[in-house]
C-alpha cells in the first residue's frame, strides 16, 4: 500500500509505475485533508479513552470480585 501511494495517478498497470510524490503534494496543498486527520485522530484518542476506562472496572470485578466464574465472565 505504500508502494501503491507514489504512483502518479490511480489507473493503468499494477506493477508498471514511476514514483512521484504528486499524491503528498495534494494531501499537504489542500486544507481539508489536514481537518479530516484531526478528526480521526480526536475520534481515535476518544475511543482510546472510553476503551480504558471501561477496561479497568471490568478487569478489577475479574480479578478481585468474580472468583471460579471469572473464566466464564471472560466467555
Amino acid at each position: 500500500m505504500f508502494a501503491l501511494s507514489f504512483r502518479a495517478d490511480m489507473q493503468g498497470e499494477l506493477f508498471s509505475f514511476s514514483p512521484t510524490l504528486k499524491q503528498y503534494q495534494t494531501i499537504f496543498a489542500i486544507g481539508s485533508y489536514w481537518r479530516l486527520l484531526g478528526i480521526s485522530i480526536a475520534i481515535a484518542f476518544g475511543v482510546a479513552v472510553m476503551a480504558t476506562a471501561l477496561a479497568y472496572p471490568v478487569a478489577y470485578f475479574l480479578v478481585f470480585r468474580a472468583g471460579r466464574a471469572a473464566g466464564l465472565c471472560l466467555m
